[in-house]
Parts: structure tokens; sequence; C-alpha cells
């Protein structure tokens, strides 16, 4: 990858040498500076040189983010779950309540977190109920017990919010051996 300085800024960026050194013929105000080749190791992202491991550390932040603003319609998300589990709001409600309450956070969080769950519109991944959830066991029946993790709701929201039929699949427990079904 090929990139121009200027004040030690990165101000145009490309991987075809030639390509990079017509800009000169456009843009003259710049033609007396240098055409740098990113050594092995680094790349460019938004104008900023960095080391591939920084790349990657950026890339996941960016997919965190974009995932953590996606929300689905709550008729979606109980949609989901009759699908997954068998399990409608009516049924999640308990046992929501029941892991909240168990939660080291002050009762009038817990009310506000119960209060979200049941009268949201729509659910946002990085509200405050997912994060609670993810991880902890969820016990459906007596021999039924499930544990959604925070990856999982990640790629519920993120299929879920391009209209995947089948995202409610993402929530479903991963099985390492076919025995086990």
């Amino acid at each position: 990858m090929y990139y121009i300085e200027q004040d030690n800024k990165i101000i145009r960026v490309d991987n075809d040498y030639n390509r990079l050194r017509n800009t000169f013929k456009v843009q003259p105000e710049i033609a007396g500076l240098e055409i740098k080749e990113t050594q092995e190791g680094y790349t460019i992202i938004d104008y900023e040189l960095m080391t591939l491991e920084e790349a990657e550390v950026r890339e996941k932040e960016k997919k965190h983010e974009r995932i953590s603003k996606l929300s689905v319609t709550k008729s979606d998300f109980f949609d989901a779950t009759i699908k997954a589990f068998g399990l409608d709001d009516s049924d999640l409600l308990p046992i929501v309540a029941n892991i909240i309450a168990q939660v080291p956070v002050d009762d009038t969080m817990k009310k506000i977190a119960l209060n979200n769950f049941k009268n949201a519109k729509d659910f946002y991944r990085n509200h405050e109920i997912f994060n609670v959830i993810a991880g902890q066991p969820i016990v459906v029946n007596d021999d039924l017990t499930i544990t959604i993790t925070s990856e999982q709701f990640d790629r519920y929201f993120d299929k879920a919010s391009q209209h995947d039929p089948d995202a409610y699949k993402e929530l479903l427990p991963e099985v390492e051996n076919n025995n086990e079904l």
C-alpha cells in the first residue's frame, strides 16, 4: 500500500503506485511530496498508519459498535424465543425477573430493567438486560436449562436486523456432540 503524507498526516492512499503518482498531475500543490510504501506488518485504515494487530482491534471495535446499535422489534424478539425454545414474553418474564433479582445492582435499576423488558417497543442490543442475562443459566423447566452467550446475542441481532428468518437459530445452544441430541 502506498501513501502520501503531508505535515505528518496521510492525505492520499492507494494500492497502485502509478495511480497515486498521477495524483500529482491533478494536485500540483502536493507534487513535491514523497510517495511512501507501508512496511510489512503495517496497514492504513482511515488515513492512519497502524500495525496489523492494531487494525484488527479497530475492526473488532467497529463491528462491536455497529452491532451494539442494532435493534429488533419486541415482537420479532419474542417470535425468535418461541421458535428457539417455545417461550414467549409471559414465560420469560419470571425467568428474567429471577436473574435480575440476583444481579448486584440497586433495586431501582432492577425495577427499571424489568420495566424496560416488559414495556419496550424495541429491543436494542446494547440494552443492559442482554448484558445481564448473557452467559447466565436460564432454567426453562426441570429438563431444560439454556445459556445464551453475548456472542450469540450479537449474531442474533445482526441477522434479525437484516430480517433473516433463521436469525432465531443464533439463540440455540451449540451442540458439540450429536449424541447429546
